[in-house]
């Protein structure tokens, strides 16, 4: 009898999946499975379930935002087993599920799941904390977990807008000391993200053209500084070539990367899949290759 181990967040995104909760027990509570079902209680949790219960386990079902994901994996990664997750999105933004070609339509996820392939994803991790898609820095990275979980469940996207146009005027620039094994950089920048998805805060594309889950490599964006009015205006006309193959390379760098190291002279604060990721002053991130199976 395969054993299951349901870990949801009730609260995530516009906590949609009260209405489903009898739905989703019906799909995966047969004959040949045995359902445990557990719910988040605070952030972190979901690792320390994973850590403690998933070894008795042959798959975990998740349900929750791009944060619940994090702690799965980080619980997996802790435990050493590769465990397949399936993983029905229920929060704000969905970037890495959408990334995975799972729909946010919890009905239609469900009969994916059921019928769905295996499929290892790449995993990165920052220091000793791992994640799926994305590792930001810079002032308006602290967004997606600074923003009420009221008005995210009230307003939903637009609440991250709203807080994002706010933190606008605290824009400023780092001085930073990068390395990649093959190369060395130093400079002002304004923000950047290390990545592995097709998408970044609900905007597709911005991650770059030939992106891969599985591939061993990231991908790294970083953007300039700018020194006045003018240049301000020049980066936001740039913006859209994010969508490019080459970026605007006055004021965008981008690369590929299997391993990075960012050192800064005042502690950076990072974001790790629209959660705080913590702020260090020497920052080494490595790609972990085939680290998570997924069902899709």
């Amino acid at each position: 009898m395969k054993k299951i181990l349901f870990i949801f967040n009730a609260k995530a995104g516009h906590a949609a999946i009260g209405s489903h909760l009898l739905e989703i027990i019906d799909a995966f509570n047969s004959e040949d499975t045995s359902l445990t079902v557990m719910t988040t209680r605070y952030c972190g949790h979901a690792t320390e379930l994973v850590r403690t219960f998933g070894p008795e386990y042959d798959v975990i079902l998740t349900s929750g935002g791009d944060g619940t994901v994090n702690e799965i994996a980080n619980g997996l990664i802790a435990i050493e087993k590769k465990i397949p997750v399936m993983y029905i999105p229920t929060g704000t933004t969905n970037d890495f599920a959408s990334s995975l070609g799972l729909s946010s339509d919890i009905t239609k996820c469900i009969k994916q799941l059921t019928s769905g392939e295996l499929f290892v994803s790449d995993a990165g991790m920052l220091n000793d904390r791992a994640f799926m898609y994305v590792a930001a820095f810079g002032t308006p990275v602290n967004v997606t977990y600074t923003t009420p979980q009221e008005e995210k469940n009230m307003w939903g996207y637009p609440a991250y807008v709203s807080r994002f146009l706010k933190t606008l005027p605290a824009l400023r620039p780092f001085h930073l000391k990068i390395s990649t094994g093959d190369r060395e950089i130093e400079g002002d920048y304004l923000f950047g993200f290390v990545t592995n998805s097709y998408s970044v805060s609900g905007f597709k594309g911005v991650t770059g053209k030939n992106v891969s889950l599985n591939d061993g490599l990231f991908e790294f964006t970083l953007i300039r500084n700018v020194q006045n009015v003018v240049e301000f205006a020049e980066l936001l006309s740039a913006a859209h070539t994010l969508l490019d193959e080459k970026p605007d390379e006055k004021y965008i760098e981008r690369f590929a990367v299997s391993e990075l190291r960012v050192e800064c002279d005042e502690e950076l604060e990072w974001n790790v899949d629209g959660e705080f990721g913590g702020k260090f002053r020497d920052s080494k991130i490595t790609v972990l290759k085939s680290a998570v199976t997924f069902v899709v």
